[in-house]
């Protein structure tokens, strides 16, 4: 798919080749880390992060406690006692791991709404600048982007748009 992509891009940009075509590349995931907003979200989907880290954990313990318990009292306790608590066990597991499930989801949802407003504010960036600077074509750095010349990445200079409109 990629590969695709850069051959079709060549096409495009040597069947073009009499006309002048202005490409520039920005590296999102820069200027999202590097602009204050993109810092902020990251202090604060951390912070969350740790909260859920420690609630997990602390449900973690509990589970190593009462198995430990369980393989502890297993040679005096009579086999049904031993099987409904490990029937208890396999129960709290399963909160466990359904809690775990819950927490990344819910981390997940919570990254793509911090990131949704740094994203349209580039974007709003992004579509003014390729109107001011006359640029045809705006890419993303990525794999998919072998080599370039460093005066097509924008990057630094999105970054300082994105800050001034605080």
């Amino acid at each position: 798919m990629k590969k695709s992509f850069v051959i079709g891009l060549m096409l495009l940009t040597t069947s073009f080749a009499q006309a002048d075509i202005k490409i520039a590349i920005v590296d999102m995931q820069k200027v999202v880390q590097s602009s204050s907003a993109g810092k902020k979200a990251k202090a604060t989907l951390e912070e969350e992060f740790n909260k859920k880290k420690k609630e997990l954990e602390k449900k973690e313990a509990e589970l190593k406690k009462m198995n430990d318990d369980i393989e502890k009292k297993k040679a005096v306790m009579s086999e049904d006692a031993l099987q409904k608590r490990h029937q208890e066990f396999q129960g709290e597991m399963m909160k466990y791991r359904e809690l775990v499930n819950k927490s990344q989801g819910e981390i997940q949802k919570r990254q793509s709404e911090l990131a949704a407003p740094i994203m349209e504010k580039i974007s709003k960036v992004l579509d003014r600048m390729m109107k001011e600077k006359a640029y045809d074509l705006i890419l993303e750095n990525n794999p998919g982007i072998l080599r370039s010349v460093s005066s097509m990445n924008i990057s630094d200079e999105v970054l300082k748009e994105i800050e001034k409109e605080k």
